[in-house]
């Protein structure tokens, strides 16, 4: 299979099944061989990333011999020039390198250089010591020395796409430095994922991060935004408290929980729909402003905007009512865009990504309305004032029922209501306005 690139040159031309029944007897043939397939310890000299950061100056066809580097990734791609020279793009926390591994600079000898290099396949997660430089086309490389094999992957990866993805807003091209497009703020072409079917991604994450690069920055933006609203309260004299996950009583909101059981105390419990109970305690008891991030459970119906499990924050801050919480949360909100993005405006695709993005202005202040008025002039509802009489419930229902509009049990005035605070004239949903809105 010399001088063929990508899948077709490394093995990959046969069916899954097939390929995996290979991998297994390779790796038979490397114990027999006295050959460790899965190494105990391999020391990691330095990062992919910092390799890049730290060499991404040398020039063209610059090698630095004397210095020694030791890495180690995933193998994304491999291309075979000739029995004696492989290329592999190597991957480590969604940043590529490549190494280029020549039998006149290996240590190895050069009657085993091409059967070391031939049970290398993609997904392989291996080590490269080799010296930094970048090749006579000025592409970042490090001259792999030797390459030991860590971890085979036994099955076959989906295909790999030649070249890197580039942002819908059409600004960015080629990745640099091997680092990934996405940023928040902009949105996500996912027809660039290389695995698109959207439930193997949810249901193997794994292999949805080993080959949609984009998505690992979506678990890091998530990461800095809960660092973000923990560290905005911590400065604002906020306490963190955990509280409890299971009870012996549902409360703090209407949804209905799950239920577990307790096999030493012989009991049901039920796994929290909210902790604002327990946090509205710890202010009774003198703790003037709480606030904690955790987990949240509610045995409802899911979609894409919507799981029975979520991470949710909740806060309590005595002596303030709801005009200081919807400043609060302005600058939370503006603080929270303009760190991830450096600035207050980010494009969502509420249509979905064939439709053009909308735009989401951060900046502060809101407009602030009332909500039952604005019911009414938008969506022509003319809901009773008594929001705790049957008549307001019973009309709530009536509405949702007429428009299609799904509220889950328990009915409450409550749930019905926010179910149709999303309605406007021929029932699309007020993004416009509340995006920038306070709902008083």
């Amino acid at each position: 299979m010399l001088g063929q690139h990508g899948p077709a040159g490394d093995g990959e031309e046969t069916d899954p099944t097939q390929y995996y029944e290979n991998r297994l007897k390779m790796l038979d043939s490397l114990r027999s061989a006295g050959v460790k397939p899965y190494p105990h310890k391999f020391e990691v000299a330095i990062s992919i990333a910092d390799y890049v950061a730290k060499y991404n100056s040398l020039g063209a066809g610059e090698h630095l011999l004397t210095v020694t580097e030791s890495l180690a990734g995933r193998v994304m791609s491999k291309r075979v020039s000739s029995s004696k020279l492989f290329f592999y793009d190597l991957y480590g926390d969604g940043v590529k390198v490549q190494v280029m591994a020549g039998a006149s600079c290996s240590e190895v000898a050069e009657t085993e250089f091409y059967k070391c290099h031939s049970v290398v396949k993609r997904g392989d997660i291996v080590g490269i010591i080799g010296y930094p430089g970048r090749s006579s086309r000025g592409e970042l490389s490090i001259f792999a020395r030797n390459l030991i094999l860590l971890s085979p992957c036994l099955h076959m990866l989906p295909n790999q796409r030649t070249g890197r993805c580039t942002a819908v807003a059409g600004k960015t091209t080629r990745a640099k430095a091997g680092a990934d497009c996405w940023v928040p703020g902009i949105g996500r072409n996912t027809e660039a994922y290389v695995l698109k079917d959207q439930e193997t991604r949810y249901r193997q994450r794994y292999l949805d991060l080993m080959v949609n690069h984009q998505v690992r920055h979506i678990f890091r933006t998530r990461s800095r935004v809960i660092s973000f609203i923990r560290r905005f309260l911590d400065e604002r004299n906020f306490l963190e408290v955990e509280t409890p996950m299971m009870s012996l009583i549902p409360g703090g909101a209407s949804a209905k929980p799950f239920v577990t059981h307790h096999n030493e105390l012989n009991m049901d419990l039920y796994m929290r729909i909210a902790p604002e109970l327990h946090l509205k305690q710890l202010v009774v008891g003198g703790l003037d402003c709480v606030y904690e991030i955790g987990k949240q459970f509610r045995n409802e119906g899911f979609d894409l905007t919507h799981s029975p499990e979520f991470t949710g924050c909740e806060f309590y801050m005595a002596y303030a009512d709801y005009n200081d919480l919807m400043e609060l949360t302005e600058t939370i909100l503006s603080g929270m865009v303009r760190e991830l993005t450096g600035g207050t405006r980010i494009k969502y695709h509420a249509n979905g990504a064939d439709n053009p993005p909308i735009e989401i202005d951060f900046t502060p202040p809101y407009r602030r309305i009332d909500m039952m008025q604005e019911l009414k002039s938008i969506a022509g509802l003319d809901i009773p004032s008594d929001l705790s009489s049957d008549e307001a419930n019973k009309y709530l229902a009536a509405t949702c029922e007429k428009y299609g509009i799904r509220c889950s049990p328990p009915q409450t005035t409550a749930r019905l209501l926010d179910k149709v605070s999303f309605m406007s004239p021929g029932h699309q949903p007020l993004l416009e306005l509340l995006v920038k809105t306070w709902l008083v």
